[in-house]
This record gives C-alpha cells, sequence and structure tokens, in this order.
C-alpha cells in the first residue's frame, strides 16, 4: 500500500480528482454569476427591439390563431403606449426549415379597447432551423418597415415578383427569405384576426389570391380561375377548377409555377394533368394537407423533388372543393 501511495499513479489520481473538484467548483461559480432568467431574456430582446428597457405585458395566445398558413405564433406582448410586439416562426424556408423572429407593431389602443395598427416599427431575428445561408438574409430586416401604407390595405409580404403583394427578396437565400417573410406574414395575420377582427371568409383564402381569381356560378357547378399564390422557390400557379355537387370534376394547369422544367418533369403525372383530384370530395382533399396547409405523409405526395409545386395544386383544390358550398350560396366570391 506504502508502495502505491508513493507511485506516480497515486499521484496521478489526487491530480485529477484535485482537478474535478476545482473545475466543479468553478463551473457552479460561473453557473451563478453567468445564468440569464427567463425574464432576462426577454427584457434584453426587448431592449434590442426598442433600444430601451421598457415594461411588457405577456398576452395569451387564441389557440384558434396560433397557427397559420404561414407559420406559427410564440409569444405575444403588450408594451409601451400600446405596441404589440409577437415572436412567431415562419415556415417554408431551406429543407423545411424555419426561422423565428420578433416583430414590433406600432399601435394605439384607445379606451375602448379597440387596437389601431399603424404600421411595423421594427423586426429582429431570433433564430432558425436548418437555414445554412442565414447570414446573406441581415440586410433585409429594415425592408419590412418601409411598406405600411401597403399593409394597411392588406397586403402581405412574398418573394415572388408576380401578383399584388410586397416583393422582398434576399440574393442568394431565396428559402431562408420566404421563411423571413412568412414570419412576419403569420405575425400580421395574427394581429388581424385577434386585435384588428379581420376573419377570413373562406377556408385557404391564405394561399388564394383572390383580387385576381374569378368564380363562375352554374346549376350545381363552379367553375374557378384561380391564381395560386407563390410557395418559395414555386412562382405563381394559374389554375382552373370545376367542382360539381361538392365534388371536382375538371381540373387544369393553365400556368406551371415551378421555376424550371426540371421542377415540372418531377411532378406526379396525375398531378400535372389533374387526375389526382378528379372526384374527390372537400373530405377528400382536406386529408392531403395538414392543419397548416403542408402536404401530410399519408398524401404520398412529398417526396416528388417539386414538394413546393405539388403543394400549390394541392392547395388550389381545397379551395376550390372546401368552398364550394358558401360560395354557391352566395353566387361568387365577396
Amino acid at each position: 500500500m506504502k508502495a502505491f501511495i508513493k507511485s506516480n499513479a497515486f499521484r496521478s489520481v489526487i491530480v485529477l480528482l484535485a482537478i474535478v473538484l476545482v473545475s466543479g467548483l468553478l463551473l457552479s461559480v460561473f453557473n451563478d454569476v453567468l445564468y440569464v432568467s427567463a425574464e432576462e431574456r426577454l427584457a434584453r430582446t426587448i431592449a434590442k427591439v426598442y433600444g430601451e428597457q421598457v415594461e411588457a405585458t405577456e398576452q395569451a395566445i387564441s389557440e384558434d390563431h396560433r397557427a397559420n398558413a404561414y407559420g406559427e405564433i410564440e409569444l405575444v406582448y403588450l408594451v409601451k403606449d400600446g405596441d404589440i410586439l409577437i415572436k412567431s416562426t415562419g415556415v417554408g424556408g431551406f429543407k423545411g426549415g424555419t426561422v423565428t423572429l420578433w416583430t414590433a407593431f406600432d399601435c394605439t389602443q384607445s379606451p375602448d379597447g379597440k387596437t389601431k395598427w399603424e404600421g411595423i416599427g421594427k423586426v429582429v431575428y431570433e433564430s432558425n432551423i436548418k437555414q445554412t445561408y442565414i447570414s446573406k438574409t441581415s440586410g433585409m430586416y429594415a425592408a419590412f418597415t418601409l411598406h405600411n401604407d401597403e399593409l394597411l390595405k392588406g397586403a402581405l409580404f412574398t418573394t415572388d415578383k408576380s401578383g399584388n403583394d410586397i416583393t422582398n427578396i434576399t440574393a442568394g437565400a431565396s428559402m431562408s427569405s420566404a421563411a423571413i417573410n412568412n414570419a412576419v406574414n403569420a405575425a400580421i395575420v395574427y394581429l388581424r384576426s385577434v386585435y384588428l377582427g379581420a376573419e377570413q371568409n373562406y377556408l385557404y383564402e391564405d394561399y388564394i389570391d383572390l383580387a385576381n381569381s374569378a368564380v363562375t356560378v352554374g346549376e350545381g357547378k363552379i367553375d374557378y380561375a384561380l391564381t395560386v399564390k407563390s410557395n418559395s422557390p414555386a412562382k405563381q400557379f394559374l389554375i382552373d377548377i370545376t367542382v360539381e355537387d361538392g365534388t371536382i370534376t375538371a381540373y387544369e394547369i393553365k400556368t406551371n409555377g415551378s421555376t424550371a422544367q426540371k421542377y415540372i418533369d418531377r411532378m406526379p403525372e396525375e398531378i400535372k394533368n389533374g387526375t389526382a383530384f378528379l372526384g374527390k370530395n372537400e373530405t377528400q382533399i382536406k386529408a392531403l394537407l395538414s392543419d397548416k396547409g403542408a402536404l401530410t405523409p399519408d398524401s404520398g405526395l412529398l417526396s416528388t423533388g417539386a414538394t413546393r409545386s405539388v403543394e400549390s395544386c394541392v392547395r388550389a383544390a381545397a379551395f376550390a372543393v372546401c368552398n364550394y358550398a358558401l360560395i354557391f350560396s352566395q353566387g361568387g366570391l365577396e
């Protein structure tokens, strides 16, 4: 035993134990010193947005509106002078990833509790999932504050240069840019729905450019000429659909929004020629999309190499068949 105690092995064990004890002590000390509470992290975020420390009161999120076509609402705060600060995650990024942002809405609150929106004050980056080119998007956040007149008239942001919405593209990172746009859009849609009283009239309305779409109501049927909004990187699709007595009887892609012929070639033939939708009703078409408007695994359409294009085609079918009864009773779009 005495020989072991005097050996180099024993000395090494003692040194290692000492290192472990000292390291543990230092780690404990640094954890205490460097610990940042959730409240402090929030305060730092708000200071980053507003340039100063301001009071913020967390608001309950409406579960009916937490998720929309553009993403999901994470947190909502009422801050100085009635401003509303929303943390939201946008979908549609590279490899199905997301981007999370804080959007500060300049608002005023009336004595009777009504909110008046005056525009976007600032957009601040928070985090991302799988967006390898996110650094290339750093210059685009300031642009969100430059279009308040258009936003107050009902516009949203897009990476597609066609259509009536606001184009906001960062070159070299189009899909990350799409997720960023969608994060801001998700927050705008939530603000409009929950605080400004703007409700959607139609199911899947977010995906359709209604101003550039038309319907013709006939005897027991509706003929749709739909303009489907961009689904980055896919651009707008123009699709004609006929629904009779709640069932799709005709489906034709007039303009394919795929960015290149190779993506058109990767689309399933039954999607391109519309036969995938013929004879299907509301329940059958809804089963192809999740609550957030993405293709479901059960649809069998996810691994085609042209997912965004296929998704746009399914969304058009969903809008047409799911709103058949309402549009028929109205005699057209309202």
